[in-house]
Formats: C-alpha cells, structure tokens, sequence
C-alpha cells in the first residue's frame, strides 16, 4: 500500500490554512518509475557479465564495446566516458582486425645494454603513426593481455628468446599465421614488429641451437629490414643525456631515419584487397615484378615522390599502352643491330673491287635511310608514351589531392 502512495498524484479538493489538509487521493500508474527501476536491474545484470567476461580473460576493450550500449552508467562520469570513447577509438581505427595477414611486415632488430632508449626510439618513431596505447609490448606469446587481431604496431621489449622458434618465425612471417592465446587462436596482422635485446641477433635461441640443429637464425635475419646496434653510455635519468651511437648493421640508415618503413603486400594482391585494410596511399609496384605487388607509403615524404616519379599502374594500364612498349622496345633493337652490322661480311668473297666498292655504297645507303627511318618511329612512340605518361600522372595527383582532402575532412 505505501508503495502505490508513493505512485500518486493528488488533487487538492479545497483550499485550508492547514497545510497537511489535502485530498481526496487519485491513485494512478507511474510507468516511467517502474521503468526506470528495470533499467537499473538491466544494466546491473550487464555489469556482472562483464566482470565475468573479463575474469575468463576477454580483452577489456571488447568487453566495453560489446556491453557500452547496455551499461549506461559508464558514460555517467568523465573518466567512465573516456575510457568508452577510447575503447570504440580503438574499434574503428584498426580496419586490420580478423584479417588474414597477405603482407610482409617491416621487422626492426635494435640490441644494446640496457638503459641506451632502444624501446623508446621505437615509441618515437611511430608516435605520428600510432597512438602509444597501441604499440603493444608484451614478452610471452601466449600473454592473453595483448590482443593480437588488433594490433598493428608490436614492441617485443627486452627479447630473450622465450617464444619458440616456431612461433617466432610464424610472427615475422609475411604469410598468414594463427598464434595461439589464452582461450583459442587469433590472427596476427602487425604491420610493424620491433624487437629488442641486449645482443646481437645470433645470439638468440643460441643455448636452444646447440641442441637442435635444424634452427637456422639466418632464416630470421633474412625477415629482418633494419638491425640496429646502440653503443655508449647509458641515458642517465635525471638529465635525460647519454653518449649513445646508432650503428647500422643492415638497413639503409637514411631511409629509416626519413622513417620509410613501406608495407610490402605479397603476390596476386589487388588494389581493392590493400584499401580495405588501410588509408594510407597505395603505391603499386610494375605487373612484370615476380614476387610483391602493392606497397603502403609510410610517410609524407614518400608520397610526394610518387607524385612526381613516373607511375605505372598494373590494375588499369591498357593493352594500348603496353603495345606501345613493344614497339618502342623492338624499335630500339633493330636501331642497334642496324648500327652494330658490318654489311662488308655480307659481301662475297669472288666479288671485284668494283663490285664490292658499289655493294659497300648501296647498303650504306640502305643503312641510313633505315636507320632514319626507324629514328622517326621511335621518337613518334616516345612522344606519344610521354604524353600518355603525363595524363595518367595529371590524373594520379587529382586522385591523390581528392583522397588527401577527404581524410581531412574525416579527421
């Protein structure tokens, strides 16, 4: 009974000094209150699925996307909003997740003693790329803290060939590989994988080697883009100073210091494939390439060469562009056999001088007008390649300035 008085309305019958005196009653149905009290019980039964999902080992970020929209209350506090908002940011800036890697990622090797910043030149050089939540550390393959369909940038911090052998080649391979984690398997589909070490790399899985031949270290060294050796002081502290020297054992030191760390995607790849996974601007390697096809440019400087570098395009170059080659490239060989040929060889040998001084005139003659003739082929086919590289170049930097303008806008 006091429970339907608290879902009541009054209407005052008369007006008193006594301000206690009012009625009669009207008892009425408040349907929002109920409501609101199923709400709290929904979000209540949400929040303890939570917690269990998390207890069993689920990534916390998926937890939240998958339960944001039940569990209001996450949003009711400034950090509760932030730690929702961060959680969908994570969701919609990685377009790798549960992709099946087709791309051979850029692996850098940098070893030195300890407190020389190995870990955080890494950190430095993809702070414009990725947010630093995103550049994952973990030790342990199987370390159920690391969400490996989500990453795309990896630091194996302090590597001292605890994964196994297996496992590790699978991970710097440019092929698709199901790691193992706790509760199943996932895909991994880093980008970039940094791993760092107080030694050099044949020092890694070196007790491992001596009693399992089969382990052949060159076969990751050859995954490997950039190794690294820091030497000198360690960075002290409280100044933030040490005498540290870079020394570039493989890798073009210039290249990674203008941080050209280029995605080679693998064989067979197609243009549609590579914007599905990324929004950086693609570049595509010649169709006569035997191995990669698409690379994804890693910096601005990059892409400003691309614009101006003469383009071609294997996903639309047309069959008249490429007859246009042929015929420059036989064009060109005749020109340099007609050039190279002794026509006196081709003279007989029982021949008089007179003869052989009027046969020597005629094919010098021959010679020149077909030579002339050929030059004039050639340079009408080089005009018209030019001119139809040019076009395609014009149109090219129009897709790009368009692409460019539209990130802006969504950014």
């Amino acid at each position: 009974m006091f429970k339907d008085l608290l879902n009541c309305e009054r209407t005052f019958a008369r007006i008193s000094e006594d301000s206690e005196v009012s009625g009669p009653f009207e008892f009425i149905f408040d349907e929002n209150k109920f409501n609101s009290e199923s709400e709290e019980k929904k979000d209540e039964n949400y929040y303890i699925k939570t917690i269990n999902e998390v207890q069993k080992g689920r990534d916390i970020d998926e937890v939240i996307n998958k339960y944001a929209s039940y569990c209001e209350k996450w949003a009711y506090t400034p950090q509760g909003l932030e730690r929702v908002a961060k959680a969908q940011n994570k969701k919609t800036i990685n377009p790798l997740k549960d992709i099946q890697r087709f791309w051979e990622p850029c692996v850098i090797y940098i070893y030195g003693d300890k407190g020389t910043g190995k870990c955080d030149l890494y950190k430095e050089l993809f702070s414009d790329l990725y947010e630093k939540d995103n550049i994952k550390q973990f030790e342990n393959y199987n370390n159920d803290k690391i969400n490996y369909n989500r990453d795309i940038a990896i630091l194996i911090d302090d590597f001292y060939g605890s994964m196994s052998w297996t496992n590790f080649l699978q991970l710097t391979d440019q092929n698709h590989c199901l790691m193992d984690v706790k509760y199943g398997k996932t895909n991994i589909v880093a980008m970039y994988i940094c791993i760092t070490a107080n030694g050099p790399i044949e020092n890694l899985y070196k007790n491992l080697k001596e009693r399992n031949s089969s382990i052949d270290i060159e076969a990751f060294i050859q995954r490997v883009r950039y190794i690294i050796k820091f030497e000198g002081d360690p960075i002290d502290s409280r100044i933030g100073k040490g005498n540290i020297t870079r020394i570039f054992e493989k890798g073009n030191k210039q290249d990674f210091n203008n941080r050209i760390f280029d995605i080679e995607f693998n064989r067979e790849t197609t243009l549609e494939q590579a914007k599905k996974i990324t929004d950086r601007v693609i570049i595509n390697i010649p169709k006569s390439d035997p191995g990669k096809r698409i690379i994804v440019a890693s910096n601005e400087d990059k892409k400003e060469r691309f614009i101006d570098e003469k383009i071609n395009d294997p996903q639309i170059e047309s069959s008249k562009k490429r007859k246009s080659k042929e015929i420059i490239n036989n064009l060109k060989d005749k020109l340099l056999n007609l050039e190279e040929t002794n026509y006196e060889y081709e003279l007989n040998f029982d021949d008089s001088d007179f003869t052989r001084s009027k046969k020597k005139g005629k094919y010098r003659q021959d010679n020149i007008i077909v030579q002339e003739y050929v030059k004039e082929q050639l340079n009408n086919n080089i005009e018209q390649e030019q001119l139809e590289i040019q076009q395609f170049i014009k149109q090219k930097q129009l897709e790009i300035q368009q692409f460019i303008k539209q990130k802006q806008i969504k950014i």
